[in-house]
């Protein structure tokens, strides 16, 4: 598969917050190592408010 651009939104919830550095460090590492992937942001939601790019959020 050609390298191009490609964007994507998933999202877990993580009710119990930021769950750490290391946490996301491993995230950033299985995404380079499984999809050559060579640059992630990443934003860990509590789910107590909806994320306005699901478009469930009120506006």
């Amino acid at each position: 598969m050609p390298r191009g651009e490609r964007h994507d939104l998933n999202l877990l919830v993580m009710p119990d917050g930021q769950p750490g550095d290391d946490f996301l460090c491993r995230i950033a590492n299985a995404l380079h190592d499984e999809f050559d992937i060579d640059h992630t942001t990443i934003r860990v939601e509590t789910g107590e408010h909806p994320c306005v790019l699901s478009g469930h959020a009120a506006h």
